[in-house]
């Protein structure tokens, strides 16, 4: 596990982006590997056979490794929640990580962000944590069901300041 937790800290939640962002992201690399298909038989000449199948397999390939990028920083990326504080794991290409941490004591507001139709229709969205801290806005994108994650983190905060 990438997380170490203190003695008496507990995991209430580990999200993910929403499954759309993923999928959009996909149908959009779909598109792409059709594209020299269409080039291919829109041609109103004919262009050497295996010189195409040649560039189709280079294409090709080069579309799964970016499946695979993809793949990783979705699966990778990460939000959690503890009874003291908030994580955000966020993995940015395949050697690059930002591991962001936030104590529940510095969270002062916390608003929800919802836009275009889609996100609205799917009920996802950006939730952004505004601290007193050097980074002032802790930004979480992507997140199913952001107005109950508000609420969950609020809760948390409440708990965590009752002790």
């Amino acid at each position: 596990m990438i997380l170490t937790l203190d003695q008496d800290e507990k995991i209430i939640f580990q999200k993910r982006k929403y499954w759309f962002i993923l999928l959009a992201e996909v149908i959009m690399l779909s598109l792409l590997f059709i594209l020299p298909l269409l080039f291919y038989f829109s041609l109103p000449f004919q262009i050497n056979n295996n010189l195409f199948l040649i560039f189709f397999l280079i294409w090709s390939l080069f579309l799964w490794v970016i499946l695979f990028i993809i793949w990783t920083d979705y699966y990778l990326d990460l939000f959690i929640l503890t009874n003291k504080r908030v994580v955000d794991i966020e993995q940015k290409g395949l050697f690059n990580r930002e591991i962001s941490t936030l104590s529940l004591n510095c969270i002062q507001d916390i608003t929800i962000e919802t836009k275009g139709i889609i996100a609205t229709l799917l009920n996802f969205g950006n939730i952004y944590i505004q601290t007193a801290g050097e980074r002032e806005r802790f930004i979480i994108k992507g997140i199913f069901h952001p107005e109950k994650t508000k609420e969950d983190v609020r809760l948390a905060l409440e708990q965590y300041q009752k002790l």
